[in-house]
């Protein structure tokens, strides 16, 4: 089978630079633009500005495979702001797609094996196939990390697990929203974000009360070597220790709409701030900064502060230390550590605040 060739830009499809492909398959669908709200009170979102390309074709030569949509000439098409150079694509033999009949649409962007890039950028592209296209397609393609977090959202939207793709394939007619996040630096558009808090899972009966720390000494990479440290201290005002593997979303979701408070290290785990209540106080515990000055924009410190923002709860964060002088920092891999002064501290705050 043949690899990957090229990865044309939005801007390239509709200057014509490549024969095979017809802009006429494409759309700029819509513009979102969101700014900071005037209102200093809530912690607000950061500007977006978020340009979604559409592709809605009957071609035979797309296909979804390798995760990815694959145009004519083995072209690939995804957001414009992944370089094709450091797509793992252009690495792997395509696969060999098989030919269904209905439409498919794309819920492969952007890594949905996490679990916070399904809930913010794969899962809402429903949203937007469903109401600001009006289809409501046969299948959707998740690409071969399906997960049962997959089928569990995905079936509260109302599609069973026979209607969901791994393996590669054509269609008679394909969708795929291709959001660009070049100039948003991470953000996501709030109508993303209200269509995952809205899966319905069942509130809670009583007004939250929980105290979670919740742990991560069982991930693979970015473990809080003092974990256990930071957990007894907390665990002295009341906070409960809660691991979340093997948890399904429904009981990730009941488990933080039922606390008033929540202390994680910085993982995919916070997502699930997305189905806390806005009385929810929330300490994320950051990987170190690196050692050049880190823009506030930076992902790291903004994916659930985000979130946050948009649920209504109260944010504040911890930056790590480093286990060693190595330099630079790697904050998506190297282990940290937090420093207890400055845990005590902002723990006191939290608490306080919330009086």
């Amino acid at each position: 089978m043949p690899l990957a060739s090229h990865k044309p830009s939005a801007a390239d499809i509709f200057a014509r630079k490549y024969q095979d492909i017809d802009p006429a398959d494409f759309q700029r669908s819509f513009v979102v633009k969101e700014d900071i709200l005037a209102d200093d009170s809530e912690l607000p979102h950061r500007p977006v500005n978020t340009f979604h390309l559409i592709l809605d074709t009957r071609d035979p030569r797309y296909s979804c495979r390798n995760d990815v949509v694959i145009g004519p000439g083995n072209t690939v098409f995804y957001e414009d702001s992944i370089p094709f150079g450091e797509m793992s694509v252009r690495l792997r033999l395509l696969e060999k797609p098989r030919h269904v009949r209905g439409t498919v649409a794309y819920l492969s962007n952007t890594d949905p094996a996490n679990y916070y890039h399904w809930l913010a950028f794969s899962l809402p592209l429903l949203g937007i196939y469903r109401d600001r296209l009006g289809i409501d397609p046969d299948y959707y393609y998740v690409g071969r990390s399906k997960q049962l977090f997959h089928l569990e959202t995905l079936a509260r939207t109302g599609i069973r697990a026979e209607r969901v793709l791994s393996d590669a394939v054509t269609a008679d007619r394909l969708i795929a929203d291709f959001p660009d996040r070049r100039r948003r630096q991470g953000a996501v558009d709030r109508a993303m974000l209200a269509f995952s808090r809205g899966l319905h899972f069942e509130p809670p009966a009583h007004p939250p009360t929980r105290r979670l720390f919740v742990g991560r000494r069982d991930a693979s990479r970015r473990r809080l070597a003092n974990e256990d440290q930071c957990a007894e201290y907390a665990a002295r005002y009341g906070f409960e220790t809660v691991s979340l593997d093997g948890r399904s979303v429904a009981e990730q979701a009941q488990l933080f709409a039922e606390a008033a408070f929540i202390i994680a290290p910085h993982g995919a785990a916070l997502t699930n701030v997305l189905f806390a209540t806005a009385q929810a106080s929330v300490l994320e515990l950051l990987p170190p900064r690196p050692p050049a000055v880190v823009p506030v924009h930076a992902p790291i410190l903004t994916a659930f502060r985000e979130i946050c923002a948009h649920v209504g709860c109260r944010y504040d964060y911890i930056f790590g230390v480093p286990l060693s002088a190595r330099q630079p920092v790697d904050q998506s891999r190297d282990n940290f550590a937090i420093s207890m002064e400055e845990f005590c501290t902002k723990l006191a705050t939290m608490l306080a605040g919330a009086g």
